[in-house]
Order: structure tokens, then C-alpha cells, then sequence
């Protein structure tokens, strides 16, 4: 594995963690696939071999040492929201949501207050999700956004690398399209 992948991976779970998408065992998950993908450095390798359930008393200084070892500062928040995105995206086009409509509106619409309101991305899907399941959509909202963000560029990973990055807010999703109307 390159650095520039760890350094892509890192960068997202580290946006994912500030947004709060993220446990202490999925960093064990992000670094157990990291190491399957041939990744051997120490603080990969410290992670990668928490038992689970782990706390994030266990992953603080091991995320810590691995953030340290690649460089990788907690982003703003919309630097954050995008590097997410990105991920939700990839994991979208490797496995499609047919369940509800917009699914990508909707995951992202649920960082906006995780970030305090601070990513213009955020809560742009914010007040779009509060018109997806109604006919009475203001001017501007409709598919377009969520084909914008569909069609965001690829973080070019590995789909078992992206996959636990994108879980908790997959897990958001309904199982069923919301009730049409208010």
C-alpha cells in the first residue's frame, strides 16, 4: 500500500471521526483492511489488532500516532464533509441504494449538524432533505444535486477500504422510502 493511499484513508476516517461517523471500532476495521491491503506500519499495525469491541480510550493514541506519521490534520469542517462525501459516493456506485430516493442528500444532510453549521455542503443537503419526501420542492432543490454529488470525483480506493467509512451512514438510511407528503 502507498502512502498516498494511507494517506487518503487516514484523511478520510479522520473526517469521519471529526464529524462524529465513525466508532472506535471502525478504526480497528479501517486498519485490519489496511494491513490486508499490504500496509505495515506501526501504528496501522496497533490498530489492526485491537480486539473488538474496542473504546476510544484503546484507538486514541494509536489514530494519534498514525495521523502524526502521515501528516494528516483534523480538517474544517467543509474540507471534512466533502472528504466524506467523496467516500459515500464510491460507496454508492459500488453498491447502489435503491431503498430510498436521494440517498446521498440524505447521508450528507446529517453532517451539517455535526459540523456546527459550518460546511456549506451540509447544509445545502440539509434543507433539500426537508422537501425530498413532499411535492412542494422550492425553486433550485431537485435531482441535480443529488446527480452533483453522485458524480463526485473518486478517492480512487479499494471498495473494502471505503466500505467502513461509509457504514454508519449507510446505516442511517431507511430501510423504505419515507411517506410521500408531510
Amino acid at each position: 500500500m502507498e502512502r498516498a493511499e494511507k494517506r487518503t484513508v487516514v484523511a478520510v476516517a479522520r473526517a469521519a471521526d471529526s464529524l462524529g461517523m465513525i466508532r472506535a471500532d471502525d478504526w480497528v476495521e479501517i486498519a485490519t483492511q489496511m494491513v490486508g491491503h499490504g500496509a505495515d506500519d506501526g501504528p496501522i499495525v496497533d490498530l489492526a489488532i485491537l480486539s473488538k469491541p474496542t473504546s476510544r480510550w484503546s484507538t486514541e493514541l494509536p489514530v494519534a500516532a498514525l495521523c502524526e506519521l502521515l501528516d494528516i490534520a483534523e480538517p474544517a469542517p467543509e474540507e471534512a464533509t466533502l472528504l466524506v462525501a467523496r467516500a459515500l459516493a464510491d460507496d454508492l456506485r459500488a453498491r447502489p441504494e435503491p431503498a430510498v430516493a436521494a440517498p446521498m442528500v440524505r447521508m450528507i444532510a446529517r453532517l451539517a449538524a455535526a459540523c456546527d453549521y459550518d460546511s456549506a455542503l451540509a447544509n445545502e443537503c440539509s434543507y433539500a432533505e426537508e422537501f425530498l419526501d413532499c411535492d412542494c420542492l422550492p425553486k433550485g432543490i431537485g435531482p441535480g444535486l443529488e446527480l452533483r454529488l453522485e458524480g463526485l470525483p473518486t478517492l480512487g480506493l479499494p471498495d473494502a477500504l471505503v466500505r467502513p467509512l461509509a457504514s454508519t451512514a449507510r446505516a442511517s438510511l431507511a430501510a423504505s422510502q419515507p411517506h410521500h407528503g408531510h
